[in-house]
């Protein structure tokens, strides 16, 4: 990981290289200078400056560029063991208050350098309880469920992550699963390099159907608005639709390359790009070509 530049430069190189490391106890910046770095280093990273209710990752962070911001602020400033995940799920605002919290840390120093920050829970008052926040990102493809972007618990407990179900996909799996709620069941589809394309219940993992299509599928599927159709990218060239109740082949439109997207669907037509270099318009209801280029 790379650390975000800044505009201080790291002094006092020409002290003697014979002096020990000395450890001491001082308070954190006790003005707004905090504030401002921390703006600075956001406006850096997303490339706009942050108002109180932006979220890091909304803005379009991600977990590594938050690693780095962190540590840049940390090689500047004594900064809390919570800032990573605050800067993850809360709000700049949020992140304002943690800057200010009156608290002492540890610090370990080598000629006057700032080397390593050493927290620890006597000298850092938090909170009793903080809810858990979970984040979901869809890598751009819209959704029609009113879910919040951030989901806050009331509960106590530490979040646990357990399994409920598995399928064996016969080879590894690179596209994110479709979630599908019909009338009837909620659904998840899923594929894999392997070909198979395979249906199952999202509450038990009973399978509902399955197929395997000629050659390997990396992008993840989509349905059409109904929810009766799925669109397959495959490696063999072709982009496949598939009866969502059954799985059966509905119909198969042949391309000069690779089919490596996800299909974006809308209302009746089917838009998607090949290896062979060119853009194509289908028709959701039977396949045929509307145009390409």
């Amino acid at each position: 990981l790379l650390s975000l530049p800044t505009k201080d430069q790291e002094s006092n190189k020409d002290q003697s290289a014979n002096c020990k490391p000395v450890k001491r106890t001082q308070p954190s910046d006790p003005d707004n200078s905090g504030n401002n770095l921390l703006s600075s280093l956001w406006t850096s990273v997303v490339g706009s400056a942050p108002s109180h209710n932006d979220n890091f990752v909304s803005c379009g962070g991600d977990s590594f560029s938050a690693v780095a911001l962190v540590n840049s602020l940390s090689s500047k400033m004594a900064v809390p063991s919570i800032m990573l995940e605050t800067l993850l799920t809360g709000t700049y605002q949020e992140l304002m208050t943690l800057m200010r919290r009156k608290h002492s840390v540890e610090i370990v120093t080598e000629t006057a350098v700032v080397k390593r920050l050493k927290l620890t829970a006597e000298n850092i008052k938090t909170e009793e309880h903080q809810p858990h926040s979970v984040m979901k990102r869809l890598k751009g493809r819209p959704t029609p469920w009113p879910w919040p972007r951030i989901v806050h618990s009331d509960k106590k407990s530490r979040v646990v992550m357990s399994t409920i179900w598995t399928m064996d996909m016969l080879k590894c799996i690179d596209s994110s699963p479709l979630y599908l709620h019909t009338a009837s069941q909620e659904l998840v589809v899923a594929c894999s390099h392997s070909g198979k394309v395979a249906c199952m219940q999202l509450s038990s993992g009973s399978l509902v159907w399955s197929t395997v299509l000629p050659d390997r599928v990396e992008a993840s599927p989509t349905a059409d608005p109904a929810g009766e159709l799925l669109m397959v990218g495959c490696y063999d060239h072709n982009l496949y639709c598939l009866a969502v109740d059954t799985g059966q082949q509905v119909w198969v439109f042949p391309t000069g390359g690779m089919v490596k997207c996800s299909p974006l669907v809308m209302g009746e037509m089917v838009v998607f790009g090949s290896y062979d270099h060119r853009v194509y318009r289908v028709s959701t209801g039977d396949g045929e070509q509307v145009w390409s280029t």
